[in-house]
């Protein structure tokens, strides 16, 4: 055989298993490249659900911190009727909000049960003039009564006290409501829940309305005497706050039977003004009376 072809053959070989051993080279490298896209994609997955997991965990966690952290609502107490109320009646004139000091429910039941709301009345006058700490009193401009509900607006102004007395002021002399008791506020103070002694009551009567009460609240004005006589003198309003509760039937009745005084020259009436109707205490006041006119009738 020639040498050229001996060299032909010889280079064709070397190339023969120099291009399979590079093939397989090739192959090798593919196969690694697979397994590593397999290994990278296996990864990502474990991290996936990992995060999955914690995600879940994490809504887990804050779902039981919210319930730990829910806010329990208490209700309101409803308080009952004797209530001090809050606000009070300063030089001379002021208004009274009623359900600062008692719910909407427990006035309505209480205003339905007897159409009238009663106001117990501790006295805070300052002891000089006609004025001492045993005798006091003041005299009722007006009164009214505005209550609010889920049906409209409702008012009413029929006053009724156990007094009354002719006073002098700017617009001549008439008779007003007055309210009797002792110099100087101390009857019904701090968070006391004994109402007998306080100095007078006050009632406003035919309250009737519709709806659910929204508001409530009492409007006072007191007279503002400008004579020099002893009623002016007597029944002017000087000194602290007048206070003012809230009281049951009952209690109104107790405090109503109490006896009035009035220093010498002071002159009233053991009723209200003319033209007033006369209060329901009165007319318990004329059963003995009637009795006995019937028993001497009978005996004649």
């Amino acid at each position: 055989m020639k040498s050229s072809a001996i060299m032909t053959l010889v280079i064709a070989s070397l190339f023969l298993f120099g291009g399979a051993d590079a093939l397989a080279a090739s192959s090798d490298k593919s196969n690694k490249s697979d397994k590593s896209s397999k290994s990278s994609k296996s990864s990502k997955s474990n991290k996936s659900n990992k995060s999955s997991k914690s995600s879940k965990s994490s809504k887990s966690s804050k779902s039981s911190k919210s319930d730990d952290d829910e806010v329990v609502v208490v209700p309101p107490e409803v308080v009952s009727i004797p209530a001090i109320l809050t606000n009070t009646i300063s030089q001379g004139s002021g208004t009274l909000d009623l359900l600062a000091d008692v719910t909407a429910e427990t006035l309505q039941s209480y205003i339905t049960d007897s159409g009238s709301i009663f106001l117990g009345v501790d006295l805070n006058e300052a002891a000089n003039g006609l004025e001492s700490s045993t005798s006091a009193g003041i005299a009722i401009e007006s009164a009214v009564l505005e209550i609010v509900t889920s049906d409209g607006s409702f008012s009413f102004s029929d006053l009724l006290t156990n007094t009354s007395a002719d006073i002098l002021n700017s617009a001549g002399t008439d008779a007003y409501n007055t309210l009797f008791g002792t110099a100087g506020g101390s009857e019904i103070a701090g968070n006391s829940t004994d109402f007998s002694d306080l100095d007078d009551v006050l009632k406003i009567q035919d309250v009737s309305f519709t709806g659910d009460i929204i508001s409530a609240t009492v409007r006072l004005e007191f007279v503002d005497p400008t004579g020099s006589g002893a009623n002016e003198d007597f029944f002017d309003f000087s000194g602290g706050s007048e206070q003012f509760a809230l009281v049951t039937e009952a209690q109104a009745t107790a405090i109503d039977l109490k006896s009035y005084t009035a220093p010498e020259g002071v002159s009233f009436s053991a009723s209200s003004p003319p033209g007033s109707p006369e209060p329901w205490w009165a007319l318990v006041l004329l059963i003995p009376a009637i009795q006995l006119y019937k028993s001497r009738a009978a005996k004649k």
